[in-house]
């Protein structure tokens, strides 16, 4: 039995995010060495945000519509929202990173992206086990996975700052390319926060109906 039994299809929409978000990871996966295609990427990322955004739209369309939902509707489109976000700070990621033609990934980089990456699958995860009230402790679980990812996420992002302001001569860049690698630095933690952000939202749904 499901933990939800009225309107399935907004689980059926957030299921088709969660397989948003596993496209997205496996995305990222691709940067592992210097020689991915950045702009391809980039494309690819936009039109994966392009996807998430007509989701979002038809979340929304149907709270507006719809007089019994599973769970609150502020939930469901707290949900949403946040999830969107996700997708929109990744992209944003992806593009700064084709922008200022970073050809080089340091290893602060690769371990943001790893955990955005981590953190997307595990998301993807718990979407596609809201209906099942039997998979409730499991989501719980994940969602703990993915605070402590976040936690690793700032650890590495400040470590990033200290080493980016403390050096003047940061692997011979630029005070463009400098500038360029503090705004991707920000940006892949702010997408890592939204990451965590989304887990407390389902988090709490979870706590609210169990």
């Amino acid at each position: 039995m499901g933990i939800f039994p009225k309107e399935a299809v907004f689980f059926e929409l957030f299921e088709e995010q969660a397989g948003k978000f596993l496209i997205a990871s496996q995305l990222l996966e691709e940067i592992r060495n210097d020689s991915i295609d950045l702009k391809e990427l980039s494309r690819k990322f936009k039109a994966l945000e392009h996807d998430c955004d007509e989701i979002t739209h038809k979340i929304a369309e149907k709270l507006n519509k719809t007089f019994l939902t599973p769970f609150d509707r502020e939930d469901i489109h707290a949900l949403s929202h946040e999830l969107d976000e996700v997708i929109d700070l990744a992209e944003e990621s992806i593009f700064k990173l084709q922008l200022y033609e970073i050809n080089k990934f340091d290893d602060y980089m690769l371990n943001l992206l790893r955990i955005i990456k981590e953190s997307m699958k595990k998301i993807s995860e718990t979407l596609k086990l809201l209906r099942k009230r039997k998979d409730m402790p499991k989501i719980l679980s994940i969602c703990i996975e993915i605070n402590t990812l976040e936690n690793e996420g700032d650890k590495i992002f400040r470590e990033a700052m200290l080493e980016l302001i403390n050096k003047k001569d940061y692997h011979g860049m630029d005070s463009i390319k400098l500038m360029g690698v503090k705004e991707i630095y920000e940006s892949l933690e702010s997408t890592i926060d939204k990451c965590e952000d989304v887990a407390n939202i389902i988090e709490g749904i979870i706590l609210k109906n169990i």
